[in-house]
């Protein structure tokens, strides 16, 4: 009871960390890195992502942990390409909040290439994917890449491309891979409360 009584005072004068975290993702054209504010929403998510970080840079009471950018992309292209256009939108989306938030904000970076998490979680939400269990299969035990010949070979790619003769990745191509052209952005800020 008397450690209790000494520390009392220091634990009611302690101040507590609040965190919040606010966040937008950014989809892009197949093999484009340019902001195209009129496709999927993109206007809306954006407009309001800058109004609520530009609400956190203006109070002085706020400070930024990090502002963190993660951008993908779909199977289609080599792997050099895919991480490349990946990167391009990763500076798109970086440029973008330079331009309409701060450019005095400090990045780090993530580039996923082909986002191949996402793309299983995205076949695992949806019941209408044509051969679901076999695309998932492919996905979760084909590697990525092998050696055949002496050259590297995109084995995942190569069997989700032929699953079904073709029809599986027709479907999901059109479907599932414009939700892996993207670039998002989280803003995690940071106060102390009394």
């Amino acid at each position: 009871t008397l450690l209790l009584f000494v520390l009392y005072p220091m634990l009611t004068t302690a101040q507590v960390e609040r965190t919040d975290q606010k966040s937008v993702k950014v989809y892009f054209r197949q093999g484009s890195s340019i902001i195209d504010e009129g496709y999927m929403n993109n206007d809306v998510s954006l407009h309001t992502f800058a109004k609520d970080v530009k609400a956190y840079i203006e109070n002085e009471n706020i400070s930024f942990r990090k502002l963190r950018i993660v951008a993908g992309a779909s199977p289609e292209g080599s792997k050099l390409i895919n991480d490349r256009i990946a990167n391009l939108r990763a500076q798109a989306i970086t440029n973008w909040i330079g331009n309409e938030i701060s450019s005095d904000l400090e990045y780090e970076v993530v580039n996923l290439g082909v986002d191949w998490e996402s793309l299983i979680s995205l076949i695992e939400e949806r019941s209408d994917v044509p051969y679901r269990a076999d695309v998932l299969n492919v996905l979760r035990n084909t590697p990525e890449f092998i050696t055949r010949n002496g050259q590297n070979v995109s084995e995942r790619y190569n069997r989700l491309y032929n699953l079904h003769n073709g029809e599986v990745y027709s479907w999901i191509s059109k479907n599932i891979f414009p939700q892996l052209r993207y670039a998002s952005t989280y803003a995690e800020v940071w106060w102390n409360i009394d």
